[in-house]
C-alpha cells in the first residue's frame, strides 16, 4: 500500500463530501461516510485522475468499492 497515494486520497475524499473528519481506512466505502453519494463518487473520480494524472475508464469506476481499490487503481495506472 502506498500511503501517499492513501493520504491525497483521503483529503480528496473529506474535501469533496466537506466532511474534514471522517474516518477513511482502506475499507471504506461510500456508504461508511456521510454525504458520499453518487454524484460526490463521481466528483471524487474526477478530482483523483487530476490529481494523479491518471484516467479510469468506466467500468473500471464501477469495480471501485473501497478507498483501497481506489489506490489499487492509481498505483497501477501511476505504473
Amino acid at each position: 500500500m502506498d500511503t501517499e497515494i492513501f493520504e491525497k486520497i483521503k483529503e480528496i475524499v473529506r474535501a469533496i463530501v466537506n466532511q474534514p473528519g471522517a474516518d477513511i481506512q482502506l475499507g471504506t466505502t461510500s456508504d461508511d461516510v456521510e454525504g458520499w453519494d453518487s454524484l460526490h463518487h463521481m466528483m471524487i473520480i474526477t478530482e483523483i485522475e487530476k490529481a494523479f494524472g491518471v484516467k479510469f475508464d468506466f467500468m473500471e469506476i464501477l469495480d471501485l468499492k473501497t478507498v483501497g481499490d481506489i489506490c489499487d487503481l492509481v498505483k497501477q495506472r501511476k505504473k
